[in-house]
């Protein structure tokens, strides 16, 4: 870096900091530019780089024949970062975050910036700690476990700006320093309430299907089936991988050419990169769903179009995290407090429908 570099850098920090720290108001007039120059000891030149930099960045603007001003939305309080270790067309979760997460941005008045790639990519890396030195974030939520040593971890040293993580990156070691939300979406609740509904159906003997892996959803239903005494063989289990999904329709399929006693009654698919793949396999069965077969599907609820399926959905409301998640963000920036924790309870399609939904598509508590 030359020094003519260094000392317009340092400049546009300080500025950067007097905006941020709120010694200068948002939308407040900035001294002219002869004052700027005898207040940081630069040149015309200089300035005029550091406040190209400053409305590139989108902490200033500049009216006409009025001078310039403090952003009335400057990005460290309204630009949100989203990080994905790979691209989010891979898995149905990181692809509904997404879609649910610029509509809820929008709403909010927020900006999204996606960081795609974060495992494979330096690049990504690169240019995420490069926004954050740059103070261009108001919060950061990574969509996978992050352990320390992997790419993108450094970004927990970083003391200013907030960060939402899931709860399974605490378990894979000691809690990330730094500003750091754990929220968690509560699987275990989701396997309670999906038997619920299965054994009021009149379901005794039920099957699983789910991800091989990353998940506590298989194990809690082995441990609620014990406790409730229902059947279900361990050979009426199908973790299944994720590059191998398609294999889970063709498992339903025989599943159900099986007798009638040899079969199950009941199915819970824990998994929602599964679940049209498993109801298209049973779909083309003789069996009925769901008069025949009780069928309850994990299934997300996000914003714009749903899938249509003859099964009982049961999934976690997207849009109510992210809207948690972000208030969560600009709470700190009001308060200086974070959030620790967020949890968010699973619900069946008919409880969205308990607060009153405005043409956007965003709940609104019902009065």
């Amino acid at each position: 870096m030359t020094r003519k570099t260094s000392k317009w850098k340092r400049v546009e920090q300080a500025i950067k900091e007097l905006i941020v720290s709120g010694q200068w108001k948002l939308g407040e007039k900035l001294p002219t530019y002869d004052e700027l120059e005898i207040q940081f000891q630069v040149s015309r030149i200089t300035l005029q780089q550091v406040v190209a930099q400053l409305k590139r960045d989108g902490y200033i603007t500049s009216r006409a024949r009025q001078g310039l001003f403090v952003s009335l939305h400057p990005p460290h309080l309204t630009r949100i970062g989203i990080v994905i270790p790979r691209d989010e067309a891979q898995v149905r979760f990181w692809y509904e975050v997404v879609k649910t997460a610029r509509i809820v941005a929008e709403h909010l008045g927020r900006e999204l910036v996606i960081y795609r790639n974060m495992e494979v990519s330096e690049e990504a890396e690169r240019q995420l700690m490069l926004d954050v030195e740059n103070r261009l974030l108001s919060g950061i939520l990574f969509l996978y476990s992050i352990s320390a040593g992997e790419r993108g971890y450094s970004i927990f040293r970083d003391p200013q700006v907030p960060k939402a993580v899931p709860a399974s990156t605490f378990l894979r070691g000691k809690r990330p320093s730094g500003l750091t939300l754990c929220f968690q979406l509560d699987e275990r609740r989701m396997v309670c309430r999906a038997l619920d509904y299965l054994q009021k159906r009149g379901c005794s003997r039920i099957a699983y299907f789910g991800n091989i892996g990353g998940s506590a959803v298989g194990t809690t239903f082995v441990d609620e089936i014990g406790s409730r005494g229902l059947y279900s063989p361990e050979e009426w289990h199908f973790p299944v991988a994720m590059q191998n999904v398609e294999i889970a329709g063709k498992i339903a399929q025989l599943l159900m050419a099986l007798p009638e006693q040899k079969r199950p009654d009941g199915i819970f698919i824990g998994d929602d990169n599964f679940t049209s793949i498993v109801v298209k396999g049973l779909a083309s069965t003789k069996v009925r769903l769901p008069d025949e077969l009780p069928v309850v599907a994990h299934y997300n609820w996000s914003v714009g179009s749903r899938d249509h399926f003859p099964v009982k959905c049961l999934g976690f409301d997207l849009k109510s995290m992210l809207q948690r998640i972000f208030e969560a963000f600009q709470t700190f920036y009001e308060t200086g407090t974070l959030s620790q924790t967020l949890l968010e309870p699973p619900v069946f399609e008919e409880e969205l429908n308990v607060n009153q939904i405005n043409k956007e598509g965003f709940h609104e508590q019902a009065v």
